[in-house]
């Protein structure tokens, strides 16, 4: 976790916050003080993020189309729905005579 200084433009409308540092996590942002080394509060992120770094392949098929004025690819639709994991019981695999030997 990194510990960043107070923005300026915050510790100019509010100086007793000069300080303390702050953490951004995925939902929350940590008023921490240095010195000390304690959290002073938990604030909720106006903006909460998934808290995973989105790979290049698929910021630059949305945001970085937006950025360069192209519409944002949309997601292929898929026809089937995906296969459970494992013997669903509906496909004989060979070894239902085995199942019930012992």
């Amino acid at each position: 976790m990194a510990l960043d200084v107070m923005p300026e433009r915050l510790v100019a409308r509010e100086p007793s916050l000069q300080p303390f540092g702050y953490a951004k996590l995925a939902k929350t942002v940590l008023v921490i003080d240095p010195m000390m080394k304690t959290i002073i509060a938990i604030l909720p992120r106006q903006s909460p993020t998934s808290g995973k770094d989105v790979p290049p392949a698929d910021w630059a098929a949305t945001r970085g189309r937006e950025l360069t004025g192209q519409a944002p690819e949309q997601p292929a639709a898929k026809g089937d729905a995906p296969e459970p994991a494992g013997d669903a019981g509906d496909r004989s695999n060979g070894n239902e005579k085995n199942a019930n030997e012992k």
